[in-house]
């Protein structure tokens, strides 16, 4: 092999089609002799023998992953500027064997799969962890194609719906392998089958530059949002449909409860005014929801805008201006530390990251309910995280080799993964103003645990691999008004957060039925919060960013 690289990059070829790995079958186990046996003894040798051969079987399977995996690394030692493919059949027996070969292959970022898809298809499931190991070049040998009444080849219905499936959410390539005699009709039917793929929604147009990437978290205390960003979150009109809705509800429910001052008989009678702060004002968005929620009930409110990113204050002083007709208090400083005049009856933030607290709101609210009254009305209300494990290669596989980037959580538009579990299961909850908890100066009243046990239900009939844990949240941002980027509760065309992701350092292969345990804390100090994880099921890991010596939140 190595000689046959050395060829292929004197000729300049770069992408070389490798050979397929060995799948022989296993030596058979030799029968013993033949004695007298009784019919429970005889039944229960049956049964040994069979167990025997499987077990023989994943042996063998693996020493193939193993040496064939050896040969490639070396082979390519040489060439890394070269990428190979390894065909591998989609099959139960061709995903046991890949998933084998991903894990041993990790360290090769120029080795990719070919998935040789014959006649018959395997289940969906086993389709879905094809499509969360990020495979893009596809083998179709002539004989899989159908011919029609005025004799072009075509594929059936099963196969334009499998390859539908990949083409509408990335690019693809398709090789035609045999020796197909009008080779030219082959490639104007996949061109056509192409063109019949559904167009993406103008929302995932605007989405598709996030899909897979992935983002580092938001440092949104030490350093100050940039202009794109800014853009990007205020470009979202479900998340201030929803902030908007509920102002609406908590002034109406204010005003329900207000004292009326003077003299209704000589209609001198006046409603009390209320006092609105929106703490983290960035640009202004949740200004003008709070300005168009005064408009449509017609209650009067006094509003405080407070940023302390200066950039971001001038943007806010021209919309008082131009929009808000002078009626706005811009205020310059940090939410914290600011010696407000007077309480509010309402502080609004949108300071929810896509964990929920991973951009410290729970640690910005704890200072700015200060400005609030005991009686007073946080949005959001509360917010809840959650966990599921997942498998995707597609995305793993970009991560480098350093230790911190495996101990590193990002943000990510998750789109090429498949979740291992029916279940996504609740970490933890913050809840807003929380007068009852004492504020200690370390922060550990933010601090969070908590041990969640997943069955694993979603992979193949061979298994699969977790490569880590996606994040979600939740929230109420007042009675009845809530956003979600919870999969079964997802807020529908809301793009403003993607799912939170926290890696292993090693992927692990799990089968149906296994458990699967992690524990996650949410580790807090004066000067910065971070995470760490590790599991328990089905095997003891490290645990991941010790003492946040990878990664870290700032809180100065």
């Amino acid at each position: 092999l190595q000689h046959q690289l050395d060829w292929c990059s004197h000729l300049g070829i770069f992408w070389v089609m490798l050979p397929s790995p060995s799948q022989s079958s296993p030596s058979k186990v030799p029968k013993s002799p033949k004695s007298e046996s009784k019919p429970e003894e005889k039944k229960n040798d049956e049964t040994q023998t069979a167990t025997d051969n499987d077990n023989n079987d994943e042996s063998e399977q693996l020493e193939i992953a193993i040496n064939y995996a050896s040969a490639i690394m070396a082979a390519f030692s040489k060439h890394e500027g070269m990428v190979g493919i390894i065909p591998i059949p989609l099959t139960e027996q061709g995903w046991k064997l890949w998933s084998s070969l991903s894990i041993l292959l990790r360290g090769t970022k120029n080795v990719r799969p070919a998935v040789v898809v014959g006649k018959d298809l395997p289940q969906k499931q086993l389709v879905e962890q094809w499509y969360a190991e990020g495979v893009q070049i596809f083998m179709l040998d002539e004989d899989v194609f159908l011919t029609n009444k005025k004799g072009f080849p075509v594929l059936s219905r099963p196969h334009q719906k499998l390859f539908t499936r990949f083409l509408r959410w990335t690019d693809c390539t398709i090789i035609i392998t045999g020796e197909p005699t009008k080779s030219k009709q082959y490639s104007q039917y996949l061109r056509h089958l192409r063109g019949t793929v559904p167009q993406l929604t103008e929302t995932e147009c605007e989405e598709k530059p996030f899909w897979d990437t992935l983002q580092t978290p938001l440092q949104p205390l030490s350093h100050n949002l940039e202009y794109a960003t800014y853009e990007t979150f205020e470009s979202d009109p479900v998340k201030y449909i929803g902030y908007e809705k509920a102002i609406i509800q908590a002034l109406i429910d204010l005003d329900k409860k207000s004292v009326t001052t003077g003299d209704a008989t000589k209609g001198n009678d006046k409603k009390e005014e209320f006092v609105v702060m929106v703490l983290g004002a960035g640009r202004g968005p949740l200004v003008s929801c709070a300005m168009n929620a005064t408009k449509q009930t017609g209650i009067k409110i006094k509003l405080y805008a407070v940023e302390k990113n200066p950039h971001a204050v001038i943007i806010l002083k021209n919309k008082n201006k131009t929009e808000w007709d002078n009626k706005v208090t811009i205020v310059q400083k940090d939410m914290r530390i600011w010696k407000y005049p007077e309480q509010a009856h309402i502080i609004v933030s949108e300071l929810l990251g896509s964990f929920g607290d991973n951009e410290l709101s729970p640690e910005c609210l704890d200072g700015g309910q200060r400005v609030l009254r005991k009686d007073g009305i946080s949005i959001p209300y509360s917010y809840s995280s959650y966990l599921c494990p997942i498998t995707n290669n597609s995305i793993y596989s970009r991560l480098n080799n350093k230790p911190s980037d495996f101990e590193t959580p990002y943000v990510i538009h998750l789109m090429r993964h498949c979740r291992l579990s029916k279940d996504i299961k609740k970490c933890w909850d913050f809840t807003h103003p929380n007068f009852k908890d004492k504020l200690m100066d370390n922060n550990s009243h933010n601090a969070r645990y908590c041990k969640l046990t997943f069955k694993i239900d979603q992979a193949t009939n061979n298994g699969s691999i977790i490569h880590g844990f996606a994040g979600y949240f939740d929230t109420v941002l007042y009675k009845g008004v809530d956003l979600s980027i919870h999969p079964e509760t997802f807020s529908k065309e809301m793009f403003s957060w993607f799912p939170y992701y926290f890696p292993l350092h090693e992927p692990i292969k799990v089968k149906n039925g296994d458990n699967v345990t992690i524990h996650l804390w949410r580790k807090t100090e004066k000067k910065c919060v971070w995470y760490e994880w590790c599991l328990t099921e089905p095997i003891l890991t490290q645990i991941h960013n010790p003492c946040h010596r990878s990664y870290s939140v700032d809180l100065q």
